[in-house]
């Protein structure tokens, strides 16, 4: 009884600093997607595209290589790392002509040869 009490302060808390704000069934649209898909394809956007990456894979290290009392908690960590880039890669999700259209102008920008690895 005393774990599931502290377990509903805790998301009480949690409750109280984030605030859920549902969003209309329209609110993201193909425009939208465009843009993100179009700002991942850019020289920031590789740039950004990296972070997150290094971000996960240090997250996932971290769990392996800690002790057992901590690994619950870290792994927990680096499995939401995971969840969200793959929410924010779903937002890039366009049919495949609307994608095409966006990759053609992305590669029209110069990319830097340092950042030439990232882009394939």
């Amino acid at each position: 009884m005393t774990s599931f009490l502290r377990h509903l302060k805790a998301a009480w808390y949690f409750g109280r600093m984030h605030r859920y704000v549902p969003t209309p069934n329209e609110f993201w649209t193909v425009s939208d997607a465009r843009s993100l898909l179009t700002y991942f394809n850019s020289t920031s956007g590789l740039k950004l595209k990296q972070i997150l990456t290094n971000q996960v894979l240090e997250l996932s290290v971290s769990a392996t290589q800690t002790k057992s009392n901590e690994q619950r908690d870290k792994c927990g960590y680096a499995s939401g790392a995971r969840g969200i880039i793959s929410v924010m890669e779903s937002y890039m999700t366009i049919s495949p002509d609307a994608a095409q259209s966006v990759n053609s102008e992305a590669q029209e920008e110069d990319v830097p040869e340092s950042f030439e690895r990232y882009t394939s």
